[in-house]
């Protein structure tokens, strides 16, 4: 089954002033974080699956993540959600001198199925450009699979993840996420740049789970 993504984003520049960097605070044993300076041919630990190098083109005002036969990422204007922050988050929204008052959009996306299907769930998920959201991801099969949306996260800015429990946090620019079986993750980030991006597993053997 093919599995393809893009992402969208549009207008309105938050004010940041603190440089990304990464900070883990401990290891975790199950979602594994790789930010852009890691070596992508570096064996990972403790993944049981080579991963094949990820690389696809990057292809308007709203975003939209999201995987069907192809899922997409994007960004437009649209309605916030109020959803209550998160006690790391609002710490995290301190460090960076962002509203802690500001609403948190919480959306959620699952990688592979209990039936072992190639593909991401929901199809579409959208983002707003200068608004704080929560990305959870989760992985209900019984095999690793990779969140790999490298040309998105270079147009974000990550304010944490979160990983296993209790909860690791981490801070600084995300390139990918590696959930093995069971496993869940929380990015939390703002959209920053207008653009269309591909999103993909890079599991060797996944194929057909590409971008457009």
């Amino acid at each position: 089954m093919q599995m393809k993504s893009s992402v969208r984003l549009a207008a309105a520049q938050p004010r940041l002033n603190k440089r990304q960097c990464i900070q883990p605070y401990q290891s975790s044993p199950k979602p594994v974080i790789s930010s852009h300076a890691v070596n992508r041919d570096a064996h990972v630990p403790d993944l049981h699956h080579d991963r094949i190098p990820a690389s696809a083109p990057a292809s308007s005002r709203r975003g939209v993540l999201g995987l069907l036969s192809g899922t997409t990422l994007a960004l437009v204007t649209a309605g916030t959600t109020d959803l209550l922050t998160p006690a790391p988050a609002l710490a995290a929204l301190k460090d960076y001198n962002l509203d802690p008052s500001a609403p948190i959009e919480e959306v959620s996306m699952q990688l592979g199925t209990e039936d072992g299907q190639y593909v991401f769930t929901p199809s579409t998920l959208e983002f707003t450009m200068g608004r704080i959201y929560k990305l959870k991801l989760t992985n209900p099969s019984s095999i690793t699979h990779y969140f790999t949306p490298l040309e998105f996260a270079e147009k974000v800015f990550t304010i944490q993840v979160l990983a296993g429990d209790p909860a690791v946090e981490v801070k600084g620019a995300v390139a990918e996420v590696a959930l093995k079986a069971g496993a869940a993750a929380t990015w939390v980030f703002i959209p920053m740049k207008p653009g269309r991006y591909p999103l993909r597993c890079t599991v060797k053997g996944h194929d057909d789970m590409l971008g457009q």
